[in-house]
């Protein structure tokens, strides 16, 4: 799929392939690491179409597809949304709902 959306060789390809694995490792532990997911949701929500149009654009073709890459981001869309509207009501440490005897 690399190589159908960009005029790139085979080997230039899978190294591609590799970084943007990385990428998504280190963003993972963004997750588990950054204290304000507050920003990591919304900018989810931006990042989320920009890869659906991406995939639709690199190859058309995987649209017809059951969990196609359009119906799977939108997916991820709508949990991000949801995800940043339950966020506010969240207890955490800092803003904990029970109060101390």
């Amino acid at each position: 799929m690399t190589t159908g959306a960009l005029p790139i060789s085979e080997s230039q390809a899978i190294w591609l392939n590799y970084v943007v694995g990385a990428g998504e490792i280190i963003i993972g532990l963004s997750w588990l690491f950054y204290p304000k997911k507050e920003h990591l949701l919304k900018l989810q929500l931006i990042v989320f179409p920009l890869l659906a149009l991406s995939a639709a654009i690199a190859e058309p073709a995987n649209l017809i597809h059951p969990f196609n890459p359009l119906t799977f981001n939108f997916a991820l869309v709508v949990f991000s949304a949801i995800g940043l509207l339950v966020s506010k009501d969240v207890p955490t440490a800092k803003n904990c709902k029970r109060k101390p005897d």
